[in-house]
């Protein structure tokens, strides 16, 4: 009986271990030795999106991919104050393999040493690459290897989380006056589907337009809004429209604005 109870709790843990290593849900914490010295403490980031290269240090095709991670991520984000990269060797090399692997690869952020717990940790192996949000939550966790392809996935997700939406409408270099805050939901958000629904109260009186902004502001995609019974409007998104933007909803003179990461 205490056998049989102790498989099923032993169970029920590694279940709940797997789901808090999934793509939406808490990053597990953990320290590591830089090679140049010091500690990486991922508590220590809170507030900041976090990028994860893990690697072997004599791993090929962690050496092919490395520098696809210096040019698509981290020279790409290093100036914003609020992104980290880090690398972690996860073959448990001494410093002079890992200093080996950072002068083939021409890597420029931070490498960790003896890392090999985060592969249990994460549910991962090397040559993957993971992205924490602000809030400390896992948004891209790919089971395929660092490919200038997946290196471009994960610099969308990094762009989405980085862009900095507050309530008054205002985010990164868009400026939208807002008069009034304007609710309304979005959904599904992320999607990967060839049309999304907008929802709200306001729009069962009113007419209104829903735009589509890029993260400079630019303004990408427009379309008209009727009023309907249900405050549900159904848009067909065109099929150039992929990675992160700033989702507008207009009525009169008042408008609200929010994220979202298209996958299609």
């Amino acid at each position: 009986m205490k056998k049989a109870l102790f498989l099923i709790l032993s169970s029920i843990l590694i279940s709940l271990t797997s789901f808090a290593q999934s793509v939406g849900s808490a990053a597990p914490d953990f320290s590591l030795s830089y090679l140049s010295g010091g500690t990486f403490h991922l508590s220590d980031h809170k507030g900041k999106v976090v990028f994860l290269f893990i690697f072997g240090n004599q791993c090929p095709h962690c050496r092919s991919n490395g520098p696809n991670t210096e040019s698509g991520i981290y020279e790409v984000y290093k100036s914003n104050p609020n992104f980290v990269a880090v690398g972690i060797d996860v073959w448990d090399g001494n410093a002079s393999l890992v200093a080996d692997f950072q002068d083939r690869t021409g890597i420029t952020y931070p490498l960790c040493l003896n890392g090999s717990a985060i592969e249990d940790l994460y549910n991962t192996t090397y040559d993957r690459m993971i992205v924490i949000d602000k809030d400390g939550i896992i948004r891209f966790k790919d089971n395929a290897q660092a490919t200038s392809a997946v290196v471009s996935s994960a610099s969308e997700v990094i762009a989405y989380y980085l862009a900095d939406i507050s309530d008054d409408g205002m985010g990164m270099d868009m400026v939208l006056s807002t008069n009034q805050k304007l609710s309304f939901n979005l959904y599904p958000n992320p999607t990967n589907q060839s049309q999304i629904n907008v929802s709200s109260t306001e729009l069962i009186e009113n007419e209104g337009e829903f735009l589509l902004y890029d993260l400079a502001g630019k303004l990408q995609y427009s379309t008209p809004l009727s009023s309907d019974p249900t405050g549900i409007q159904q848009i067909n998104l065109e099929a150039s429209l992929k990675g992160p933007y700033i989702a507008s909803l207009t009525i009169g003179d008042q408008h609200f604005n929010q994220r979202i990461f298209i996958t299609q």
